[in-house]
């Protein structure tokens, strides 16, 4: 299911002395089936991006297509000037259909407590699948299978979710968007605050995810994790994108566009160190240790 944007642009306040535009003119592509991040210093527009994609942001102006689904606003905007008024009735007629996008694109925020609400965790990943009018034995069916998958068994379904590890909500919040069953799953800052085995975890889940044909979109200051698990990087500064490439271009050709704020992931500097050496590493075969010792291993 792929996402295209045209010149989207945000602004927060608009018309008002506190008026900031956090996106500006912002077009890119995301493949379907794909695994894609996010990245940027904060206060980028990552998590504006983000909340665009499926609809919880309207553009002020630009074009966002996923699969059929178009939201064009491109003649909305002009010098500045925004009718806010005749806007938000323009649009609550024009997109009133929305829903039908929200149950297509899942979005999680970064902070899992955000979006939990329920007093047993079986009912908070079950409202997902309610809210879509599915039946109470589909909803109660497609929420346990979601909570299996990341290995939430029946021991927690009758738990508060406000009990549980910050590992653990982060889960249950996940499991509740992937209980309707979207075709693309956003997450912001997903490995925030999680130990490395839930970190890990949550990682090969979507991992796994991408594989069975699901579109997965993170946000993230983690390079390790661009590294490892990413198809696409999208480097946004300061509202606009910037770079569009994967990850070993990322790091060899493309990394001074950092600044130098974010650190090389430490098995691409072994890497270039090695090679800078004379072994035959070949960088864009590096994704973690694992594959790095491999490359070690073809000089021996």
């Amino acid at each position: 299911m792929p996402i295209k944007i045209e010149k989207l642009n945000h602004i927060y306040n608009p018309n008002t002395r506190y008026a900031y535009q956090s996106l500006i003119d912002l077009s890119l592509e995301i493949k379907g089936h794909t695994f894609n991040t996010i990245i940027g210093q904060t206060g980028c527009g990552k998590s504006t991006l983000l909340q665009h994609l499926n609809g919880l942001l309207l553009p002020y102006s630009g074009k966002i297509e996923v699969d059929s689904f178009i939201i064009d606003v491109s003649n909305e905007y002009k010098d500045g000037k925004i009718n806010e008024h005749l806007m938000k009735k323009k649009r609550k007629k024009k997109y009133k259909n929305i829903k039908e996008l929200r149950q297509r694109v899942g979005v999680a925020f970064q902070f899992p407590e955000s979006q939990l609400f329920e007093e047993t965790v079986l009912k908070d990943v079950m409202f997902g699948p309610r809210n879509f009018n599915l039946s109470l034995e589909e909803a109660e069916k497609q929420a346990k299978e979601a909570l299996s998958l990341l290995g939430l068994d029946s021991s927690f379904y009758l738990r508060n979710p406000f009990d549980l590890s910050g590992g653990e909500k982060r889960k249950v919040s996940l499991a509740g968007i992937l209980a309707f069953k979207p075709d693309i799953l956003v997450l912001d800052e997903p490995t925030v605050g999680l130990d490395k085995e839930s970190k890990s975890q949550l990682l090969n889940t979507l991992k796994s995810l991408k594989e069975k044909g699901i579109t997965i979109i993170i946000s993230t200051h983690d390079m390790d994790v661009v590294l490892e698990y990413s198809d696409n990087v999208f480097l946004l500064e300061k509202g606009k994108l910037i770079l569009s490439t994967n990850p070993s271009d990322l790091f060899t050709k493309h990394y001074s566009l950092l600044g130098g704020k974010e650190e090389v992931p430490k098995v691409i500097s072994f890497a270039n160190l090695l090679k800078n050496k004379g072994y035959k590493i070949d960088i864009s075969k590096v994704k973690n240790i694992d594959t790095l010792v491999s490359q070690i291993k073809g000089n021996l």
